[in-house]
């Protein structure tokens, strides 16, 4: 979610050009404060909001988050939603907000600043009918939603990948204070899941259409042969409504991101925000807090459903086990990069590296996701 961060970069001129150059963003811009994030309501959603600062062009640090900060979702009737720092810059809860209400988010950063929306009501959303997908080579993933009441008109869509993949050996064994021991299930290392969240910022817009219908609006193109389908891939995708006002701003910021950047190109003063600053009201804050009812559908796609899809990365190729008897034990002692796989029938231990054993190395984790199936 660095999208925001780097649309300072789109105003340098083309490489081309030799004439030097100077930014109209001063060195001051690491003092303007970003904030992504939608208020959701409904049962248990999942309210998230990203604080960063903009960096000066001449900062080459991939983020700058806005750490420390009180981040609260206020009703209109007085209370009080705190959300928690999860990680650097990063503040989330599950609430329960009711679709009734009005909200507002008020932030109160670490040297003083005090910043806040305006209430709104809550936009509703319409349900996800369907994600589909498609596959051409790659896998192309699409999805399907309307409105019977005409009334939506704008959305926005986020996702979030989770993928399950495995190791190369499936081993039971484990080298424990100069001992080979069988491990328990708790410990076993072969099946692993990552997750990773779209920073992409995707829009739809029905405004011109006679039904308010989105149909195949392409969500994500998985790439074969991505490792994220070696055995079985997921997507969440979620769907919020927004207004006019909102889809205008992420509309901007959207051309401000994705294309080459000219400087005719809308600049990041003119993005049509809803957040100011309390204390110093000439001061500018980029971001524009909406508040909807967001809806979401989870796809799965097995690597048996597709068609030529590697069920192994290359880097797999190394996986060789290695006969080390009969000093396998002073072997794993001498060269700590391996560890035992399998026993041979009718005796033997075959070794092999740790990193074709143990899922853990590639980034993700032996914890199955609740949801998982």
């Amino acid at each position: 979610m660095q999208r925001i961060l780097y649309i300072l970069i789109l105003i340098v001129v083309l490489d081309s050009c030799k004439k030097p150059y100077n930014s109209p963003v001063d060195e001051t811009a690491n003092t303007i404060l970003v904030v992504e994030g939608t208020i959701a309501a409904g049962v248990d959603a999942e309210n998230t909001f990203l604080l960063s600062r903009l960096r000066p062009l001449k900062d080459t640090t991939l983020n700058n988050p806005e750490q420390g900060a009180s981040v609260i979702i206020e009703s209109q009737g007085g209370t009080n939603y705190a959300l928690n720092e999860i990680a650097p810059g990063n503040y989330r809860a599950g609430l329960s907000l009711p679709n009734s209400g009005k909200y507002r988010l008020k932030i109160s950063t670490r040297n003083g600043g005090q910043y806040q929306s305006e209430f709104m009501v809550v936009k509703q959303t319409p349900p996800i009918d369907s994600l589909t997908w498609v596959q051409d080579g790659d896998a192309k993933i699409f999805l399907h939603t309307h409105d019977p009441s005409n009334n939506t008109k704008f959305y926005r869509w986020e996702f979030t990948e989770t993928w399950e993949y495995h190791a190369f050996f499936d081993s039971d064994l484990g080298f424990v204070n100069g001992q080979i021991v069988f491990l328990n299930p708790s410990q076993l290392t072969f099946a692993c899941w990552s997750s990773a969240s779209g920073g992409s910022i995707i829009l739809g817009n029905t405004s011109a259409l006679s039904e308010d219908r989105v149909s195949y609006q392409p969500i994500l193109t998985l790439p074969n042969p991505s490792p994220k389908a070696s055995f079985k891939y997921s997507i969440l995708v979620r769907q919020v409504a927004l207004t006019e006002e909102a889809y205008n701003f992420w509309n901007i910021l959207r051309k401000n991101t994705e294309v080459t950047g000219t400087l005719f190109d809308p600049q990041p003063s003119q993005l049509p925000g809803n957040i100011i600053s309390v204390t110093n009201p000439d001061e500018k804050v980029i971001g524009f807090v909406s508040v909807g009812a967001v809806t979401e559908k989870r796809l799965y796609i097995r690597n048996a459903e597709l068609l030529a899809w590697p069920q192994r990365p290359a880097e797999d190729s190394i996986c060789k086990v290695v006969d080390a008897e009969p000093n396998s034990v002073e072997f794993l002692k001498q060269d700590t990069t391996y560890g035992p796989a399998f026993f041979v029938t009718g005796g033997g231990l075959r070794l092999a590296k740790k990193n074709c054993m143990d899922c853990r190395r590639r980034g993700g984790t032996t914890v199955k996701p609740p949801y998982w199936q």
